[in-house]
C-alpha cells in the first residue's frame, strides 16, 4: 500500500522541536520513526490548503533501516514538500508528515513537479 499526498509546499523549514506523542493505543517497536517537528512557512500551496502560510510538518528522525531513506529536515532546506495523513504501510500518522524518498524536491525541480502535479489532477 503507498502513502496519499494530502498536500505540498513550496517551502523551507523555519523552525524545529522534537514531538512527544503518546504511546496509547499504537504499538511501539525497533522500527518506531522518532518523529521530530518543523514549522515550514509556505511559499506557493501546489496541492491541498491553498490558504496555508505556515504548516506543522512532521518527519522521522531515526536512522533504522525502514526510515534511514527519508529526507530529514533540516535549516536551509529550501524546496517542495510532499505531505502526507499516511505512512508507506497506509497507517495514519498523527500529523502532515514527509515519510517517503522523494517527498523533498529541492526548489531547482518546482517546476517540473508541478507540471507531475498537474497531470495527476486531471486523471
Amino acid at each position: 500500500m503507498e502513502a496519499q499526498m494530502n498536500s505540498a509546499f513550496a517551502s523551507q523549514p523555519t523552525a524545529f522541536a522534537a514531538v512527544q506523542l503518546s504511546s496509547a493505543g499504537r504499538c511501539i517497536s525497533e522500527h518506531d520513526p522518532d518523529w521530530g517537528g518543523a514549522t515550514i512557512t509556505a511559499e506557493t500551496a501546489e496541492k491541498g490548503a491553498h490558504y496555508v502560510s505556515t504548516e506543522e510538518v512532521l518527519f522521522p528522525r531515526s536512522m533504522d533501516v525502514a526510515w534511514a531513506h527519508v529526507p530529514k529536515m533540516k535549516a536551509g532546506d529550501r524546496g517542495l514538500w510532499l505531505l502526507h495523513s499516511g505512512d508507506l504501510r497506509g497507517e495514519a500518522v498523527p500529523g502532515h508528515a514527509i515519510v517517503h524518498l522523494l517527498d523533498f524536491q529541492p526548489a531547482s525541480q518546482i517546476k517540473c513537479v508541478r507540471s507531475f502535479l498537474k497531470g495527476v489532477d486531471r486523471q
